[in-house]
């Protein structure tokens, strides 16, 4: 029985309500979209490797840990998808593949339909936004043939919109566009300003009060969709949630909410590199578990747990919490944005948080803006 597992422990504490993990098996893509939080593409370099991979997915299966995800890059570039997600599969694992829908044939489809129980497919808005977004003309189509065959097979279809100020005006767009595809679920969450989206012009990234927009819009799109298809707005908190609720920030010592929770991340990313993190790739590396070229997952996270590392990170989620959340002037909050801001900082535990507007790129002005709403 791996150490993590072992009754009692502050790992088998953290494991047993359960634990999600995420893993960037590759940087490749064969698409370069401007907003890509890890600066995927055709010349990209950096991949999981296949020991590592299969290492992941057997402490997954010995820790009790209920999904995985497979994402990227374009995770499909992989030569070894299938071995990876045959193996994971007959582990026992729930798995869920996350592409843009561009590179499955009819054979590919297949495969996915029998190895993966869910798969989450992005689209920007329609046609012409989403092929200059990529950019590449015809990824639009083919993105929806995919989401369409998948749903017509029984797969559970996520579909998923990085929301921009210029693809704000596409929310009930892409809304009811997956539920006429046959989406079991749509998913919202703002622009960050990791990778590639660092360099877009602040006339991207939504302004407070517009994010205070999008929140009304998606608790507006859930009803209107109620029976259609299921709505969720992710990295976003509704600052009165948050303030009755600090489980949801991860700053709740067990005793200050109705849930008595601990409120503690269950969420892990795998980074193409090897390095743990908890939460998403955002955080700094100084809150990494470690990296799986030191050992195995299972000995990640049973010396993380309890450890300096993961009382910093809890020091810090409740330090947001307190410090920007009581005082923060609007009714929503990008509290991952904030919290992922804070963690890089120079000096995390004390500087003051701020969700930063990046300077306008060399190709992010005026001239290429790109198809109006």
């Amino acid at each position: 029985m791996p150490e993590a597992r072992r009754p009692g422990t502050p790992a088998w504490r953290f494991l047993k309500d359960g634990v999600d993990i995420s893993l960037d098996l590759t940087l490749r893509c064969n698409l370069e979209c401007r907003h890509c939080a890890v600066s995927a593409g055709p010349r990209a370099r950096g991949e999981l490797p296949i020991g590592l991979a299969l290492g992941v997915l057997r402490d997954a299966r010995d820790l009790g840990v209920g999904r995985v995800c497979f994402t990227g890059g374009e995770a499909t570039l992989r030569r070894d998808l299938w071995r990876l997600a045959e193996y994971g599969r007959g582990l026992g694992l729930g798995l869920t593949l996350f592409t843009n829908g561009t590179t499955l044939d009819g054979a590919g489809i297949r495969t996915v339909s029998e190895l993966f129980s869910r798969v989450a497919v992005s689209v920007d808005g329609p046609q012409s936004f989403h092929d200059w977004w990529r950019p590449r003309p015809g990824c639009f189509a083919r993105a929806q043939r995919t989401i369409v065959a998948l749903a017509e097979r029984g797969v559970p279809v996520v579909v998923q919109l990085t929301v921009t100020a210029r693809s704000l005006s596409f929310v009930e767009w892409v809304g009811e566009a997956a539920a006429g595809w046959g989406a079991e679920l749509v998913s919202f969450a703002p622009l960050s300003s990791q990778g590639r989206a660092a360099r877009l012009g602040p006339g991207f990234h939504l302004a407070l009060a517009e994010l205070d927009g999008l929140y009304a819009r998606v608790l507006a799109l859930r009803g209107r969709l109620l029976r259609r298809v299921r709505v969720e707005l992710k990295a976003v908190k509704a600052k009165s949630v948050l303030l009755e609720h600090p489980c949801q920030a991860y700053a709740c010592s067990g005793h200050a909410c109705h849930s008595r929770s601990t409120g503690e991340p269950r969420e892990l990313t795998v980074r193409a590199d090897g390095t743990v993190l908890p939460l998403n790739a955002d955080l700094h590396p100084r809150l990494a578990l470690g990296n799986l070229t030191q050992a195995p997952l299972s000995e990640l996270i049973a010396s993380y747990v309890g450890s300096d590392r993961h009382r910093r990170l809890m020091a810090l989620a409740e330090r947001v919490w307190r410090e920007d959340v009581r005082s923060w002037p609007h009714a929503v909050l990008p509290w991952m944005e904030i919290l992922a801001g804070r963690s890089r900082s120079t000096r995390a535990e004390e500087a003051p948080a701020a969700v930063s507007k990046p300077e306008p790129a060399a190709g992010d002005g005026p001239g290429d803006r790109g198809p109006a709403p």
